[in-house]
């Protein structure tokens, strides 16, 4: 395994999202230092100030960077609604960095997803998108 610096995670995350198709404006947002927040509202938004710390907390602890967000809200058992924030993430590791892409072929994103309802239940893993309207949402 070996590190990698931060400069070659920003290069990473650039590539991913021109791999997922984002448009030039957000990748030029998140070389600004903006991560912008897609889904359940149907259009990206910057992340308010809880989320922002949220995420700014995340990557210091982690290493990773968090190069897009998306926004979800489930209906689990017909009644309790679970609010979370898929993180995606490139790894400070060379050996995650590369299972991160392979992945990336069959529409997964490794992300770090937080639950905002109950936030003991927050996990990495892997999550399946869609893009609709230029929209990025979270569908598994």
């Amino acid at each position: 395994m070996i590190i990698i610096d931060r400069n070659e995670q920003m290069n990473e995350a650039v590539n991913r999202m021109k791999r997922l198709k984002f448009s030039e404006k957000c990748i030029q947002e998140f070389l600004k230092g903006n991560i912008l927040v897609s889904g359940s509202l149907g259009f990206m938004a910057k992340p308010n100030t809880e989320l922002q710390n949220k995420i700014n907390d995340f990557q210091l602890e982690s290493g990773s960077i968090v190069y897009h967000v998306t926004h979800g809200l489930y209906v689990i058992y017909g009644s309790a609604v679970y609010e979370t924030f898929d993180f995606f993430i490139v790894s400070q590791d060379s050996d995650s960095i590369l299972y991160e892409r392979k992945v990336m072929d069959q529409d997964l994103i490794q992300a770090y997803v937080y639950n905002k309802t109950v936030p003991e239940y927050s996990e990495y893993g892997l999550i399946k998108i869609e893009k609709k309207n230029e929209i990025l949402y979270r569908v598994g």
